[in-house]
């Protein structure tokens, strides 16, 4: 089955990183409001955005199928290098689901830890993360039913996964930006057929991370 990659970087928050010539994907997409700054093996998309970059970019991580029409995508963030072919490899070995993410990289298992966690942080201080936390608990939202990471997603463009995208696009809107505290709360609340992937996020020979600028 053919994959298609897709990353999005706006407002000069990450340098995309290039492609190696052989990464696999039937095509490459970056969405971005900086065309000039487009490496190697990328297809540009240029959005323009009235959001914060970090929310701007949210739309083709969360809802890829605004921008591709195929039928299984997977997104890497911008700080994330791709070392060779045998990520796709690894990734197409995967056993298909709506959604697949990471299981969380560190010892927390609750988006209510998450929150604590980060609220304070200087890139959510403007972010109302108390606020919606509160909003799962009176919804009945059950502690330590699981954490993601979602630096990489892979999507099947299902009705269920186009639903459940969209829902969580507009969490982004609805809560935070940080969308590690909403997936856990959708995962309970709406129907979805989701996976993590067989690796750990930062120990695996696939992928490099880099720090935002």
């Amino acid at each position: 089955m053919g994959l298609t990659l897709v990353t999005a970087v706006f407002g000069g928050f990450d340098n995309p990183k290039p492609l190696p010539p052989d990464h696999g994907f039937d095509d490459a997409v970056l969405v971005t409001d900086n065309p000039d700054a487009a490496p190697a093996g990328w297809r540009v998309i240029v959005d323009d955005f009235s959001e914060h970059p970090r929310l701007a970019a949210k739309r083709a991580k969360l809802a890829p199928w605004f921008y591709v029409d195929v039928q299984s995508s997977v997104w890497v963030d911008g700080s994330c290098q791709i070392l060779d072919g045998q990520f796709h490899t690894w990734i197409t070995e995967q056993t298909p689901a709506d959604l697949t993410a990471w299981q969380h990289p560190e010892q927390r298992d609750c988006l209510f830890q998450e929150a604590s966690y980060c609220q304070d942080w200087e890139k959510y201080s403007d972010q109302p993360i108390r606020e919606q936390t509160s909003r799962y608990r009176a919804a009945g939202m059950p502690e330590h039913h699981g954490l993601y990471a979602c630096g990489t997603l892979r999507w099947e463009h299902t009705p269920a996964a186009i639903d459940f995208g969209d829902e969580w696009l507009r969490e982004q809107t609805t809560g935070s930006i940080q969308d590690q505290i909403s997936l856990p709360f959708l995962l309970w609340s709406l129907p979805l057929n989701f996976a993590t992937f067989n690796q750990h996020q930062y120990a695996n020979p696939f992928l490099r991370w880099h720090a935002h600028n």
